[in-house]
């Protein structure tokens, strides 16, 4: 159980750092944010979607936990337990809530850890890679 969360967390950590950072969505995020700067209110909130890699990953933990928890405790095949023996039953809304919001923050902590780790290794290797350049640009000077 713990294994498609973690998986389910590192494609959430690549949604949000798609959405907020890549260049496929530069069209999309502008206008959001000319409408929330125009518009205010509601817009405002939903700019932060958008342009914060935190909340945005939240809303996406929150829709893929929604996605996860139908899928495993709804949608299953009858045939593998009947509704009575399923982990939470039918009637148990405070279970399927209190379930939802475990799986959410989960998945968005593991996504979070995960663009942490990535973001490590990018500063590494541009720190290499611009000691290289100085290097390059000092043996340039001094050959000359």
């Amino acid at each position: 159980m713990i294994l498609p969360l973690i998986i389910l967390g590192v494609v959430a950590g690549h949604i949000a750092h798609v959405v907020v950072t890549g260049a496929i969505f530069d069209g999309l995020r502008r206008r959001i944010h000319d409408l929330s700067e125009t518009r205010g209110g509601g817009w405002a909130w939903f700019s932060d979607g958008f342009h914060c890699q935190l909340c945005s990953e939240v809303w996406y933990s929150g829709v893929i936990s929604i996605w996860w928890t139908i899928a495993l405790y709804v949608l299953r095949p009858s045939f593998w337990d009947s509704i009575a023996e399923r982990p939470l039953g039918w009637l148990s809304v405070p279970a399927w809530i209190s379930l939802f919001i475990v799986q959410m923050f989960f998945i968005a902590a593991i996504g979070h850890a995960f663009r942490e780790l990535v973001g490590l290794v990018e500063d590494q290797r541009s720190r290499e890679e611009e000691e290289v350049q100085i290097l390059e640009r000092a043996a340039r000077r001094l050959a000359a």
